[in-house]
Order: structure tokens, then sequence, then C-alpha cells
């Protein structure tokens, strides 16, 4: 199948159909006529690998410029800027792989949408729940997605946007700062070309834009508005300034805002059902043996949250360091490294454990710590004091883990300096004391304040789930504490008895 586009034409040899779910990779050859550029574009989502068969040209990856000719190839990385410009007289010609990022999501509800008549109650819950689904979800959409959105809910009032928008938006209505102007934003469901689960619209300066309903149930509640990026109405009509959008481009911007749609959506109904369970404990309330089933219940649905795995940002990063070492050779660190991966997986599909020994638990810690290092190598530094008196110690499976990522995701999130993090294990008394220390940003007065409360709030959310583990472990018997040290490091301070453990 033969694409035209402004600076020449790709024959796609191989394009994945839509019911090919686990099959993503597209297969063409591009030809970039004499004398025309591809102008510079980012490869939203998705990695490409280039083999130069014909010509020669000028080839800039990230600003580095390198002269291009047959029998060389390169591999883009996902979400590069990549320019092209044939300087010869004839054709470049060049195999084109690519895939989008292997990312697995669930999918979501499909069908007919449309928004509900307005029911006050059932609104303001729905509302709250986007927004604070994408309060916890906030520093991963905004780092690690490059492409434009735009999060509206069911008030058309703006939850959550970033300023990623291609040069032409800019130039014709700047919507990182007006939105409301821009007509990608301002087109209505009806306005666009429906698809299996997404709508499709173009506006009049030929920028295509889907529309990704958020849907809770059988109910819409917000609209999720992005992924601009230019598409020719004349292919053969002669080069343009714009970058004419190839199909695995397309393919590539709407696998990641899939993947937005489905992590905010199933945010929201992980909340709901946490809420339902919460509403139906109060109802069992009146009866004993009701109210202890219920309690057994919550205890269950919150450990399997809590230990739900391995989150797919880590993951990413691991598999793409673990990418560069087999590039660069590094092949003893790369059976390292995936040694490590299947000792993390191994360990948290044990989902039948309630109590492991310290030793189990200090081991996993160092297992994901040294994945960690993966990414950034000399810029992280770890230190353990753990007296050895405490390691046959009983306690919860698999609650060390994410106190320590949690510093990773909030405390390491905009801190550009060498990341320090330091794990102590002492006895005291007839209990032992864990400090979790890391030197990332550390929360104001008043944010120290909220998240003390939110652990005993029974919220679901972040280190709330392992205030629970505890209080369900030890029956009270226990501390946990966050303060800020001389010089600026944040701690969790836990202190758990030594010898029991329920």
């Amino acid at each position: 199948m033969r694409q035209e586009t402004e600076w020449g034409y790709i024959d796609w040899e191989y394009l994945p159909e839509k019911d090919e779910e686990n099959r993503w990779m597209s297969v063409g050859i591009t030809t970039i006529l004499p004398g025309s550029t591809q102008s510079p574009h980012v490869h939203y989502g998705h990695e490409q690998f280039l083999y130069v068969l014909e010509g020669t040209g000028i080839s800039r990856i990230n600003g580095e410029e390198a002269r291009i000719h047959p029998g060389m190839y390169r591999a883009i990385r996902p979400n590069s800027i990549h320019e092209v410009i044939n300087t010869g007289e004839i054709p470049l010609r060049e195999i084109l792989i690519s895939v989008p990022v292997p990312l697995q999501v669930s999918p979501g509800p499909t069908g007919p949408v449309s928004w509900q008549a307005y029911d006050p109650g059932q609104d303001d819950r729905l509302r709250h729940l986007l927004y604070n689904a994408v309060s916890e979800l906030k520093p991963r959409l905004l780092n690690d997605i490059c492409i434009p959105f735009c999060l509206y809910d069911k008030k058309k009032q703006i939850v959550l946007h970033n300023a990623s928008y291609p040069e032409l938006c800019h130039k014709c209505c700047n919507p990182a700062f007006h939105p409301e102007a821009c007509a990608c934003y301002s087109a209505s469901l009806t306005n666009a070309a429906p698809e299996e689960n997404h709508y499709v619209f173009t506006c009049s300066k030929q920028m295509k834009c889907y529309l990704m309903p958020i849907r809770l149930g059988d109910r819409m509640i917000g609209v999720l508005r992005g992924g601009q990026h230019y598409s020719s109405p004349n292919p053969a009509g002669g080069q343009s300034e714009n970058y004419d959008t190839p199909r695995s481009t397309e393919q590539g911007i709407l696998h990641v805002m899939e993947q937005i749609q489905n992590s905010i959506q199933s945010y929201c109904m992980m909340c709901s059902s946490i809420s339902k369970l919460e509403d139906q404990k109060h109802l069992l309330n009146a009866s004993a043996q009701e109210n202890t089933a219920l309690k057994k219940n919550l205890n269950e649905v919150q450990e399997k949250i809590t230990n739900l795995k391995i989150n797919h940002h880590f993951l990413f990063n691991t598999l793409n360091s673990m990418a560069a070492m087999a590039l660069t050779g590094d092949r003893y660190d790369l059976y390292t490294s995936i040694v490590n991966l299947s000792k993390m997986f191994r360990y948290t599909m044990v989902t039948d454990m309630k109590m492991v020994s310290l030793k189990r638990e200090i081991e996993y810690l160092q297992t994901y710590l040294s994945l960690q290092k993966l990414r950034y190598g000399d810029g992280l530094r770890i230190e353990y004091n753990i007296d050895d008196h405490c390691l046959n110690t009983p306690v919860p499976f698999n609650f060390l883990q994410p106190i320590v990522e949690n510093a990773f995701t909030h405390g390491f999130m905009s801190y550009d300096y060498e990341k320090y993090v330091c794990i102590n294990v002492a006895p005291k008394q007839e209990n032992i004391c864990i400090e979790v220390i890391n030197n990332g940003i550390p929360p104001g007065l008043a944010e120290l304040k909220q998240i003390r409360e939110g652990w005993a709030s029974h919220s679901g959310h972040g280190l709330s789930l392992i205030y629970d583990k505890l209080q369900y472990s030890f029956a009270g018997q226990f501390s946990m504490d966050i303060r800020i040290l001389k010089g600026g490091k944040t701690c969790i301070l836990l202190q758990i008895p030594i010898t029991t453990g329920s």
C-alpha cells in the first residue's frame, strides 16, 4: 500500500490490522524525493529502525546531525525529534520498521457514548473521582508523555493539560495558553468522525485531533482531547513546511492516547470500587457477623491492591535500560538485570503470604533498588545500615518497597541532583526501628500534616494502604511517621514489634 506525502511516499509492506492487538509493528520503504525534506517531527510513542538503501542526505536526531549513505542504519528512540533532508540527485530510499512502545493497557468500555442527563449528586461524585485520578496520575502523565493533550470534565472545565503542541498549533491558535480558542478543543463529539473507541476531528489547518471519552460504567465523566498532528489534504501536491505524518506515527499517537484514557478510567474504577466497599461497610455495621466478614473482605482487597505488582512506569524504564545494555554489549549486567527483574515478579506473584521475615523484605528491596540503579547509575547512592539481630522478625509481605518507591515518584520527581536513599534498621527496646531516608524535595509543613492525616483515613491511596497493612498485621502495636531531618532529608519512620505478628 502506498501512502503519498508532501516529501515523497511510503510503500507499506506490512501494517497490523485493528484486530491484531498484540502485533503493532509496521514495515515499509520510505522514498524522499531529491531536494525534499522531512520536516522536524516527533516519534510520538514509538521507536523506529531505518536502513538506507540508496541516496544520500542529512539526518538530525534530537539536534545531532549525521550524513547518511547506503548501508547506514539508525535506531531512533521513542519521542525523539527527527528530520531528514535529501541532498542528492536521486531519491533517498530507506527501509522503515516502526514499533509503538510495548506497554500493555487494559481495554476500557466501548460502544456509543454521550453525556447523561444532569444528576447533581451523581455528577459531583463522578467529578470528584476524575479529579482524584488526575491528582494521582499527574506526575506520570506530565513527565512521561510528550504528545499534546487536554482533559475536560462534564462542565467543560480543564482538569489537566500539557503544552507539547506542534509548531503549527502554536502559530495558529496557541492552545497551551488559550485552549478554549482552539477548534480541536471546542469541537463536540457530534462534529467529529466516530471510530471504534474514539473520535477524530480535523481542523481547518489540517491538524488531526483525537477525542477520547472518559467513562465509568455507562456514564461519560470527561473527554480527553489531543494527539494533534498534521495530515496533508493533498499529499501529492508538493512540499510543505509542515511534516506530513506517516500512518505508523498516527498509530503510535493513538496508542499513547489510549494508554492515558485507560489509565484514568482504571483508576476511577478502582476508587469507585473502594468507595462502594466503604458504603457496604456502613450498611453491615448492624450485624457483628456481617461486619467481621466485611473487614476480612476489605483487608484482602487492600492487600491485593498494595501488592499490585510492579508499576508500568518502573517496568518501562527498566526494560529501556536493559535494551540499552543489549545494544552496547554489557551482557553480564544484562543477565544480572534479567535475573533481578524475574526475582521481583516471582516475589510479587505470591498472593497468599501475609507475613515474611524482614530478611526477605530487605532482599526484595535490594533487588528493586539495583534495577533503579540501571536508570540512574552513579546518580543514585544507596546505603544500608541493618542490624542482623532484626532479620528474622516477621513483617507484612511487601510493605517496605512501596515506601521506598514513594521517594522516586514524589521526592525525586523534579530533583536533578544526586539521589540518596538510606535504609536503617535497629532494635529499640521491644521493637525494631526502621528508617527510610531520601534527599529528594521534602514536603512542606501543611503537606506533612495532610500526609499524616491521610495515612489513617483508609483512603486506599498511596502509603495509606501500607498503614492499613501494618494496622491489620500488628493490631495497632506499631507507629508510622514522616519527618524532615536536618539538611532537608525526608524520613519515614516505622516502629514494629520485634517478635510478634499475626
